[in-house]
């Protein structure tokens, strides 16, 4: 098991054998077919490294059928406008577009987009840059943009602005975010907070 799954140690297997018990269930040769499907569905046959890594990240994926994880990627290849593999790469960048409704992320995206003032097209792009922000519900989005406009002393319309150039910042750690506006002031990067 652990070669399949390209952990370095037993112990590493073990570890993913502990936050996915089920895994201990597939001899290695399902193991090996269901890393496979999991390639195929992913739009990626005959490679299972970057399967074996999704599932390092989230062994419960290997739970999840192969038709259920094709249609997941089918819905966010639609959603996106993209082609099948680059779906799927998304869903190994963040495993979790695995576990949401089809509906709810078409909501997030417009909602995104909605809320950033932009064409749904953009707020599509953003999400191939960052595919964590189809999780994001509505709510979730304006609460993030409040907490990083107030934690950067900025009018929240500058935070979308800049979302709309970085996406990633609305995924980053609201204190991670303060204390490196703090470390840039002292260090005179940033003028002092007025």
């Amino acid at each position: 098991m652990a070669q399949l799954l390209g952990a370095a140690t037993l112990e590493e297997a073990a570890a993913l054998c502990k936050r996915e018990p089920g895994l201990l269930a597939f001899t290695t040769e399902d193991l090996q077919s269901k890393l496979e499907n999991l390639a195929a569905a992913l739009s990626s046959p005959g490679d299972v490294r970057p399967s074996a890594q999704l599932v390092r990240l989230a062994p419960t994926i290997l739970l999840l059928s192969p038709y259920t994880i094709s249609a997941q990627v089918a819905a966010i290849a639609s959603l996106l406008q993209l082609p099948a593999h680059a779906a799927g790469d998304l869903v190994l960048k963040t495993p979790r577009l695995l576990t949401q409704q089809p509906r709810a992320m078409s909501e997030n995206l417009k909602g995104l987009a909605a809320e950033l003032g932009i064409a749904r097209e953009s707020a599509s792009v953003l999400c191939t840059q960052q595919p964590s922000l189809l999780i994001l519900s509505n709510n979730m989005l304006k609460q993030r943009i409040m907490s990083l406009a107030n934690a950067m002393d900025v009018p929240p319309a500058k935070v979308k602005e800049l979302v709309a150039q970085k996406p990633g910042l609305l995924t980053k750690d609201i204190v991670a975010v303060k204390k490196a506006l703090e470390a840039a002031r002292k260090s005179g990067d940033l003028p002092p907070k007025q």
